[in-house]
C-alpha cells in the first residue's frame, strides 16, 4: 500500500514539473511575440497579468520574466 502512495506522488511530482515546464514556455512565447512586434503590447500585458505577472503580492516571491529569443541565421554575431 505504500508502494503506490510513493509511486502517486513520484507521478504527480512529474505532471507538476511538466505542466511548469509549460507554463514556463508559454510565457516565452507570449513575451517573444510581444517584443517581435507580433502580438500587440496591451495583449502581451494582458496575458501576463493573468499568469501572475505585474501584480504585487506580499506573500509570494517577486516574479521575473526571462526573454530568450533564438539566432538560428546567426544575424547578431
Amino acid at each position: 500500500m505504500q508502494a503506490q502512495s510513493g509511486n502517486a506522488s513520484m507521478l504527480n511530482e512529474q505532471v507538476a514539473a511538466v505542466l511548469s515546464w509549460a507554463a514556463l514556455r508559454v510565457e516565452q512565447h507570449i513575451v517573444e511575440r510581444a517584443l517581435l512586434g507580433e502580438l500587440n503590447v496591451s495583449v502581451a500585458s494582458i496575458l501576463l497579468k493573468d499568469w501572475g505577472y505585474g501584480l504585487k503580492q506580499e506573500s509570494e516571491a517577486p516574479c521575473e520574466v526571462k526573454v530568450v529569443l533564438e539566432d538560428p541565421e546567426g544575424f547578431s554575431g
